[in-house]
C-alpha cells in the first residue's frame, strides 16, 4: 500500500491468488508432516521387532565381556 490506496502489483485478485497460494502450502507441509510421522512410526516399530529378533537369536552378554559373533559370508 502505498498511502492508503492499493498498487497495481495489490489488487484485489492478486491478494486472493497469493492467499491461495499460501493455503495450498499450508495444506502440503501439512501432509508432508503426516507422512513424516507415519514414516517415523513405522521405523521405530521395525527397529523394535528388529530388536527384539536379535535379542532372541544372541544370549545376553554382561557388560565388560568380550564376545565374538560369527557373520555367515555372502557371495
Amino acid at each position: 500500500m502505498v498511502n492508503g490506496k492499493l498498487r497495481y502489483c495489490q489488487s484485489q485478485e492478486s491478494v486472493e491468488q497469493a492467499n491461495r497460494d499460501i493455503e495450498k502450502m499450508l495444506k502440503l507441509i501439512t501432509k508432508l508432516t503426516i507422512g513424516l510421522d507415519k514414516a517415523k512410526e513405522g521405523l521405530e516399530k521395525k527397529a523394535k521387532k528388529m530388536s527384539a529378533v536379535s535379542n532372541a537369536k544372541h544370549p545376553k552378554v554382561d557388560e565388560d565381556v568380550t564376545m565374538r559373533i560369527k557373520i555367515p559370508e555372502e557371495d
